[in-house]
């Protein structure tokens, strides 16, 4: 509304333009701010796992429970490598990012929403891996 006044709670002032992003250096230059941006965005959201497990975790079904968890996997691969196997990642979440956009009839029933938490975190040799 133009005077600043919401007749009922249904209305929206903004509204979230993505649901998630991505960021990395491009260049000498903006390595550092990359890292820097990464060291506040954490401290930023605070311990978003633990808060999970002490709010979040007790409350679900065992189902949920299930597929909640975390993995720690080690590869040896190349950059392009892994440029690839991020592409691929991307490529099978799209989907489920774009729902946002659905009419809520397709939105399978008993969806809800899922944070999903990756770090990709290159040894600086192969005798790291």
């Amino acid at each position: 509304m133009s005077d600043g006044v919401r007749p009922h709670g249904q209305e929206r002032w903004w509204e979230a333009a993505a649901r998630g992003f991505r960021f990395a250096a491009t260049d000498v230059a903006s390595a550092g701010p990359a890292s820097e941006l990464a060291r506040v965005m954490e401290a930023t959201e605070g311990d978003v796992v633990g808060t999970w497990h002490a709010d979040v975790e007790p409350r679900l079904e065992l189902d949920w429970r299930r597929l909640a968890g975390r993995s720690n996997t080690r590869i040896l691969a190349t950059a392009e490598e892994l440029a690839e196997i991020e592409a691929r990642i991307e490529e099978v979440l799209a989907p489920f990012v774009l729902r946002k956009d659905a009419d809520p009839a397709d939105v399978p029933t008993g969806a809800r929403s899922i944070r999903i938490l990756r770090h990709v975190l290159p040894g600086c040799d192969e005798a790291s891996a």
